[in-house]
Formats: structure tokens, sequence, C-alpha cells
């Protein structure tokens, strides 16, 4: 009898599954412990659907267990974009598959040797319904990884080499229960590196951050060019747009329901509505909390909860081909629409004033971000002195994080990592310290009404804001920031945070690829 694809969870039927001794999956072995499907993950399904196959005998009995190859692959299709802030060109298609091509060609040839010394390769369909990460790190997968076939736990080359490694003491079935999965088929992964190879050069490398004066470049939004964009982009270099045609008032956004508050010095967290937060600007009394909201709408999408003003931001966005959702050079924008793509924005960050003593906890407190961001204030009350409204930020260059995390480190006892975590301020002394003993002079900007920071990934920073302020900000991933979003890939395994990798740069920039191919294709 042919084999049976499993295309529903194992649990079911019960009775067949425990006479066949086959075993749960995590996910199914997690719903069957609890006992219904209201604990289930609604983005994980059960780790052997369409994979693990039921040989069974003329009766009906189950006499084998096997799992397909590469060569046995089907093809899997995507929902691709097709409305763009430009018109395709040849030069944008240039630019855009050789920064692809010379971050994916280097992982592309490990997993090709990997398929080469491992007989046993399992190939798993790319997944679409789904964010696929480590079971163990929480890091993107791409684009192999090794799963344990009793259990269905899929980890990525890092964590799988800690697992079989015995001085570590991991808890885990038998090693050997670990096969290699792959999500390419020899065809299409030959076929990739073959022609990423000949737009790569071996010359090519890294371009090192120039030295500055640590003044903050200012532009008018029509003052700023591609070009001179693509050089700060290119060296990690924060920059000011001035005169942002974008302006919002708290009444704009009373109506929107219910909002999760922060206490920005306290952390003390509430539940109001907006039209309480929003009718709190400008009304500042001894003893007010600093509430904040931020990342808003937490799961709704702006575009949803608020088109009008989604319509604006777009419009009054400054380097939209690079920043807006269908900005033709942004590479987050070509995830097809069937898959699970990342919420990138927009999204609010709206607070209350904060203290300016020694002791302030500021409003966003320092961090770094996986990919580029522009944040835009779109609206500030005058401050309790009734002078106009800002907020402070401090921009440190990628560079010098390495040094921002050692000096505090060595001033606290932090459990995790100091900036990852986002639970620092740095004070005004800190920051002298930082510029008298480790040589760190970061870019001291003072955001008002109208006013755009582009804030290249990895650079660190944190706001302090000087009255009540509405922000809007948007993620976006540049081709000249592809090598520093790795880094911080790598980095934030290597830490240990356990941050879920929302951004799935791989995933992100193997779709860019796909993209351009089919489009020279037809």
């Amino acid at each position: 009898m042919a084999p049976n694809i499993v295309i529903e969870r194992q649990l079911l039927p019960r009775v067949d599954y425990h006479e066949e001794s086959l075993t749960d999956c995590v996910t199914c072995a997690h719903i069957r412990l609890n006992g219904c499907k209201e604990f289930e993950d609604p983005e994980d399904d059960c780790r052997f659907q369409l994979l693990r196959h039921l040989c069974r005998d003329g009766e009906g009995l189950l006499n084998g267990v096997f799992f397909p190859g590469p060569e046995t692959a089907e093809e899997v299709r995507f929902d691709w974009p097709e409305c763009w802030s430009t018109p395709l060109d040849a030069d944008h298609r240039n630019v855009l598959k050789k920064a692809v091509a010379t971050a994916l060609l280097p992982i592309l040839l490990k997993e090709q040797r990997r398929i080469s010394t491992n007989s046993a390769m399992i190939h798993r369909p790319r997944e679409t319904v789904v964010r696929v990460t480590c079971d163990r790190c929480s890091t993107s997968i791409f684009p192999g990884s090794w799963m344990c076939r009793c259990c269905g736990q899929e980890v990525c080359e890092e964590c799988v080499e800690e697992i079989r490694e015995p001085a570590r003491n991991i808890p885990h079935p038998a090693n050997e229960d670990f096969v290699p999965v792959t999500r390419f088929t020899p065809e299409e992964l030959n076929g990739a590196i073959l022609r990423m190879s000949a737009l790569v050069d071996p010359a090519d490398g890294v371009v090192a951050p120039t030295a500055d004066d640590r003044e903050l470049r200012k532009f008018l939004p029509a003052e700023l060019t591609e070009d001179i964009f693509q050089q700060m982009m290119t060296h990690g270099h924060p920059l000011l747009v001035t005169k942002v045609a974008l302006r919002w008032e708290p009444k704009d956004l009373k109506a929107s329901g219910i909002c999760d508050v922060i206490d920005c010095q306290s952390g003390i967290k509430e539940c109001m509505s907006a039209a309480e937060f929003f009718g709190g600007f400008g009304q500042y009394r001894q003893g007010r909390p600093i509430w904040k909201v931020k990342d808003w709408p937490p799961s709704t999408d702006f575009h949803k909860q608020f088109p009008i003003l989604y319509e604006q931001f777009d419009s009054a966005v400054p380097m939209p081909d690079y920043v807006r959702r269908d900005g033709i050079l942004n590479l987050a924008a070509y995830f097809p629409s069937n898959t699970v793509a990342p919420d990138l924005g927009p999204k609010m960050y709206s607070s209350y004033a904060n203290r300016t003593e020694h002791n302030c906890r500021g409003t966003t407190q320092l961090h770094l971000d996986m990919s580029d961001a522009v944040n835009i204030m779109v609206f500030a009350s005058p401050d309790p002195g009734n002078k106009p409204g800002s907020a402070v930020w401090d921009i440190f260059r990628g560079q010098d994080t390495d040094k921002i995390r050692q000096y505090l480190q060595d001033k606290g006892d932090f459990a995790g990592d100091p900036i990852h975590d986002q639970d620092t301020y740095l004070s005004e002394d800190d920051r002298r310290d930082l510029q008298d003993k480790c040589g760190v002079r970061g870019y001291r900007v003072v955001q008002k009404p109208g006013d755009a920071i582009f804030i290249p990934a990895g650079c660190a920073h944190q706001v302090c804001n000087l009255s009540d302020c509405i922000k809007v900000a948007i993620d976006f991933v540049s081709p000249e920031s592809i090598i520093r979003c790795q880094g911080l890939a790598r980095e934030l395994r290597r830490e240990g945070t356990r941050k879920e990798d929302k951004l799935q740069l791989h995933s992100l920039l193997w779709f860019t690829w796909l993209y351009y191919c089919r489009e020279e294709e037809s």
C-alpha cells in the first residue's frame, strides 16, 4: 500500500496512534497533556504534518515510517507583491540582487556541502503559514536544520552541536534521533549558487564606517537624494530630516479603544482607554505617572485601524522607496502575502513628558534594533515650562556598541545583556564617562514635531521625551544594511537573549532573490 502523508495532528485517531506506538511531536504532546486544543499555538502545527510517511501493508497495519528526501520535493507556490512605490527597473534589480547574493552565497554553499555529505537528508517543504524558528534559541531557520525523528523538535546547526556536546549535559533523547533537514532541492540550490556566484565579486568586502565629527547631518525632504541616503546607510550614519509634512493630534486617536500603558519610571503596567490616555496630553501636574504606549496598535494592522493616518504617513515619509511597505528598495517588502511576514510597522509611540533629574530612566531605554528604522514626531504639547515640545535622543555608532556594553558591565551587575535587555538609560555622568574613558561620543539630537530621525541597524539609542509626544515609526531593511543585520542576528544568539527572530532576515533575502529571478524569467 502507498504511504500516507500525515496531514492531521498525530493524536488523531487516538486508538490507532497508540496501537502503532508512534510518538507524539512536541506540539501534539502538549495538546494531549492539556486535554484540549485551547492551549494550542495557532502558528504551531503538528511537526510531522506533510512530512512523516506511514507505510502500511495490505491490511492497513503500520510496517514502517520514513521521511522524504530532497529529490521528492514539490514546488511551493507564493503570492508575490504586485504594487510598488515606483516602477521596477534594471538598476534597482541589479542593486538588490547583488546585495542579496553577497549575503546569501556563503550560506547556500555551506548548505550544498551539508546536503552532499548527509545521505539521510530529509526535505521539508518551505512553510508558508508559520514562522520557523529554532526550538532552543529562537533564531529563524534558514536554509537547513536538524530535526528529532521522535518528537519533531527542530533546532539550528549551532544548537544541535551544543546538544551533542557531552559537557553541556543538555537533556534530550539520543543524539542519533536528530537528522538533517533542508528546505532546498538540489536543483534549486545549485541553480541559485550558480547565478549568485556570477554576481559576487570576491574583492567586495564590508564597508568600514567612516570617521566623522559626530554632528548629525540634517536635510530638508527635497535635499535628501537616493545617492546621499545610500552613502549614509552604507557607513551606518544616522541622519535627521526636518519639516516633514506629517502632523497628528491627540483628538485623532481618542476613539481608538483600549491601550496598555507603562509607567516609564516604575515599569508598572495598566490598561486604560485611549480617550483617557490622550486626553491627559498637556495636563501637567505634580506626581503624574509618566505613561507611555509603545508599538501601538499592538496586534491590529496600522493600515486597518487608521487607514487615513496610514495614507498620510505613506505620502509624507522621506525616502519612500526605502521605507514604505511597498518600497522597491525595502527588502522586507518582498515577502509573499501567503507567508508570515514580520510586522515592521508603522507603529505609534506616545508618551507623557519625562523627568530630567539624576535618576531618570528615560522614555525609551538604551537598545538597538535588528533593522533600519525611521521615527517621525507628529505631535508635541508645550513642555511644563510652556516652551515648544521636544524629545532628546542619544544615538551611538554601531562600532561603539561593544565599548558601551563593556562599560555598563563593569559598572553594574547585569544578569543578561545590558543593551539587548533594554533596561538601562545612560545618564549625563554615564555619557561623560563614556567619552572621557572609552572615547565613545554619541549623537545628541533634539527632535521636534516634523522631524524624522533615521537610525541604521545596529546603532544603540535611547530617548527621553521632554514633553507629551506622539511619534510614528517604521522598520525597514536597506540593501546597505544587510551585513550589519546578519552580524546582529549572530550577536543576539551569542548573547543568549532568546528573543524571537521576527525579522527572518535570510528568508527575507531569499524571497527578494526569488522575486527578481521570477521577474527575469517572465
